[in-house]
C-alpha cells in the first residue's frame, strides 16, 4: 500500500471518529451566491494553522496523541510514513496537563503571516479549538480556554489582527468533537474496539451514554457548542470562512451562521453541505464537483508541533499546489507553530522558496481553466487561452512529458530560461516533450505551449 493510500485510509479512520458528516457538498445544496465570497472559484494557495497545547512538549500530534493505539504503533507508523510521523502516545490526563504549562512568550502571527502573504497565500486559517477541547480564545464556555490559563490571552484576536494587517482572508476552524468536554462519556481507545479507555488508558465503562445516545446531556453539549461558534463569529468583525472538522449535531444552523456572516464560506464536514468541498492528505482520483480545496501537511509527522521541526521540500509543496490549481482548486498549507508561538526557521525558508516561484509563475494560472490532466497529458496542464498551455513539471517526476493531441505545436518554451524545447512524436502519434534530468529543477519547472 502506498503513502497515499495509508493516509487515505488513516484520515477516514479520524473523520469516523469525530463524524465528520461529509467532504463534498450535497449537489441540491445552493452554494453561497454572496459576492463577498467569490474570491473562492479561482486558485488560491493559503496558510493553515494548527496550534494548541501539544506543542508544549512537542512530540505528539494535536489531540490525536491521546488515543491509545497499543504495540507496535511506532513500528506501523514508521513503516508507512517513515520516520517524521513516529510520535509518542500520552493519556488524556497528561496530555491536558500541557494546558499548565502553555505560555508562548514569543508569539508573533504577523510574522507567521507576513510569511504567507509573501509566499503567495490568500487567506490562512487557524485551529480556533481542537478536538482536544483548548479553546485558544478567552470563551465564556466551559472551563478550559486561554480565559482559565492564560489570563484571558486571546490568540484567535492577534491572529485576526495579523490577517487583516497583511491582506489574508481570515478562516476559522473549529472542532465539533470536544473531548474534553466528554471526557466522562467517550472511550480513548483509537477507533471501535473494546474495553474502552479512560483518563489514564485505563479499562472502564462509561459512565453514561456516549454523545448522540443521552438527549439530556447532548441539549448541554450542543448549547455549549453553538455559543462557542457564536463568540467566534460575533466577537471578531468580518470572518470570512469556517472550517469544521466533525459534526455540529444541528448545533446551529448554516441559516443562522449566515446571519451572523452573510458572506462567509462553510465547509460541509459539520453539516453535510457546505460552499465547497474539502480534500485532506490525498490528491483526489478525480475532480470534485464545484469549489473545493485540498489541505495537506507541511510540517511533516503530523498536523501539530513536533520537535524535530521537519518540513518537506519546497518542491513538494509547489506540485501538490500545481496539481490543485489545475483543476481549479484551492491548496491549504499546514504548518506548526512551537511553545514560543514561533515557526521553525526552515519554516520560513520554505515558504520563501514557494514565494519567489510564486512571483515568477502565479500569473499563468490567471483566468485559467482545467486542462486535459491526467486525460491526455502526463503532467498537470492549465489553460490559460484557447491555443495557450501552461505545463507544470512535478518535483519529484523527471519523466518524458507525453501529450495526446493531433494539433502541432508552434513553440513549446521553458519559461525560467526562457529556451525553445524540441518535441517529437512516439510511435503511437502521441507529442513527446524530453527534457534531460540533469536541466531539471527541484521545484516545479513550467513550459508554455503555443498551439
Amino acid at each position: 500500500m502506498t503513502i497515499k493510500n495509508f493516509q487515505k485510509k488513516e484520515v477516514s479512520e479520524q473523520h469516523s471518529i469525530i463524524g465528520v458528516a461529509s467532504n463534498t457538498p450535497v449537489e441540491s445544496f445552493e452554494r453561497t451566491t454572496h459576492p463577498d465570497a467569490q474570491w473562492f472559484a479561482k486558485p488560491n494557495l493559503g496558510m493553515f494553522i494548527h496550534w494548541g497545547i501539544s506543542c508544549v512538549q512537542g512530540t505528539g500530534d494535536l489531540s490525536w496523541s491521546m488515543m491509545a493505539t497499543g504495540h507496535g504503533t511506532r513500528a506501523k507508523t514508521f513503516n508507512q510514513y517513515g520516520f517524521p510521523a513516529v510520535a509518542r502516545k500520552m493519556t488524556p490526563n497528561q496530555y491536558w496537563e500541557q494546558a499548565k504549562h502553555f505560555n508562548p512568550d514569543a508569539c508573533d502571527p504577523l510574522k507567521w503571516l507576513t510569511a504567507a502573504k509573501d509566499a503567495g497565500c490568500t487567506y490562512a486559517v487557524f485551529t480556533t479549538r481542537h478536538h482536544d477541547g483548548f479553546a485558544m480564545w478567552p470563551s465564556d464556555q466551559g472551563e478550559f480556554s486561554t480565559k482559565n490559563y492564560l489570563h484571558g490571552r486571546d490568540f484567535v484576536g492577534e491572529y485576526v489582527d495579523a490577517c487583516r494587517k497583511v491582506g489574508l482572508k481570515v478562516g476559522f476552524y473549529y472542532s465539533p468533537p470536544d473531548w474534553y468536554f466528554n471526557r466522562d462519556r467517550m472511550s480513548f481507545r483509537y477507533g471501535d474496539v473494546k474495553p474502552h479507555l479512560g483518563l489514564d488508558h485505563q479499562p472502564v465503562e462509561l459512565a453514561e451514554k456516549p454523545v448522540g445516545e443521552n438527549p439530556k446531556r447532548d441539549a448541554g453539549f450542543r448549547a455549549y457548542m453553538a455559543a462557542q461558534v457564536e463568540e467566534l463569529l460575533t466577537r471578531y468583525g468580518k470572518i470570512d470562512l469556517l472550517w469544521f472538522d466533525g459534526s455540529v449535531q444541528n448545533a446551529i444552523a448554516i441559516e443562522r451562521l449566515r446571519e451572523l456572516q452573510p458572506h462567509i464560506l462553510i465547509n460541509p464536514r459539520g453539516h453535510g453541505v457546505g460552499d465547497f468541498a474539502t480534500c485532506e492528505c490525498a490528491f483526489p482520483n478525480t475532480k470534485p464537483q464545484g469549489w473545493w480545496e485540498y489541505c495537506h501537511i507541511f510540517n511533516d509527522g503530523g498536523w501539530g508541533y513536533l520537535n524535530h521541526e521537519i518540513y518537506k521540500p519546497a518542491g513538494w509543496a509547489l506540485t501538490e499546489m500545481t496539481k490543485a490549481f489545475c483543476w481549479e482548486g484551492n491548496f491549504l498549507l499546514n504548518v506548526g507553530p512551537d511553545s514560543h508561538g514561533r515557526l521553525p526557521e526552515v519554516c520560513y525558508s520554505r515558504l520563501k522558496e514557494v514565494g519567489g516561484w510564486f512571483k515568477q509563475y502565479a500569473y499563468t494560472f490567471n483566468n485559467s481553466v482545467r486542462g486535459p490532466w491526467p486525460e491526455k497529458s502526463s503532467m498537470p496542464v492549465a489553460i490559460v487561452e484557447e491555443n495557450k498551455w501552461y505545463v507544470y513539471m512535478p518535483y519529484d517526476q523527471d519523466d518524458i512529458l507525453i501529450i495526446d493531441d493531433p494539433r502541432e505545436p508552434i513553440k513549446v518554451t521553458r519559461l525560467d530560461t526562457k529556451q525553445s524545447i524540441s518535441w517529437a512524436r512516439d510511435e503511437q502519434g502521441a507529442i513527446v516533450i524530453d527534457i534531460d534530468p540533469t536541466h531539471r529543477s527541484l521545484l516545479v519547472d513550467v513550459l508554455e505551449i503555443n498551439w
